[in-house]
């Protein structure tokens, strides 16, 4: 570790405790005149300002007062602030590698999972998924689901689909369908048209 390194560590160890349950928490000596940024710019210059720095390990948890910045041009709000085109990382379950969770890449696309590294193995979600937006007569393009990156969509709307599907094959859900052939829709091409599908009554 560098003397410059070593001195910020200190600086930091000095203000800060561990709790009975191994947690640490951080905050200043003299309060006066420090701001949320003085706490989170502390943790994060003993961690990475120098070369050669240890990184801060704590088996417990770590509480701040303000906001946790990572990285040499972090988000400028938030509670956690990262870079761009990084992400959060876990072990996988045999310890053998790192599962990507949470990652932004450098065209602001936010992925949950398999991206940047290496892949969860499944995205579990314990309630409804929502899409925000509001159903519009005749579909919204800007709220739907794709599978894969250039494969159907799943769209909805009320009243019968005005919409272009971005894929041939892609669905219409109608939220007012009344009858058979009025529930459901198939896009038979990507200039808006649509073939309704016979349902069950």
């Amino acid at each position: 570790m560098s003397p410059v390194a070593f001195e910020v560590l200190e600086e930091f160890e000095d203000h800060a405790h561990t709790g009975s349950d191994g947690s640490l928490t951080v905050t200043h000596a003299n309060t006066t005149g420090k701001t949320a940024n003085d706490h989170h710019a502390q943790l994060h210059q003993a961690a990475h300002a120098a070369a050669g720095a240890d990184p801060i390990t704590s088996l417990g948890a770590i509480s701040f007062t303000g906001a946790l910045s990572i990285g040499a041009t972090p988000a400028t709000a938030g509670a956690v602030r990262l870079t761009n085109n990084t992400y959060v990382g876990f072990r996988n379950g045999a310890n053998t590698g790192n599962v990507v969770g949470l990652y932004l890449d450098n065209v602001d696309n936010l992925y949950l999972g398999g991206a940047g590294g290496a892949a969860v193995a499944s995205l579990l979600i314990g309630a409804p998924a929502v899409l925000v937006g509001t159903l519009t007569v005749g579909g919204i393009t800007t709220a739907a689901l794709q599978v894969c990156t250039s494969g159907p969509l799943i769209y909805s709307g009320s009243g019968a689909p005005t919409i272009s599907a971005t894929v041939k094959g892609s669905l219409y859900l109608r939220s007012d369908g009344t009858t058979t052939n009025n529930r459901a829709y198939i896009a038979t091409d990507t200039v808006g048209g649509w073939t309704a599908l016979t349902t069950a009554a």
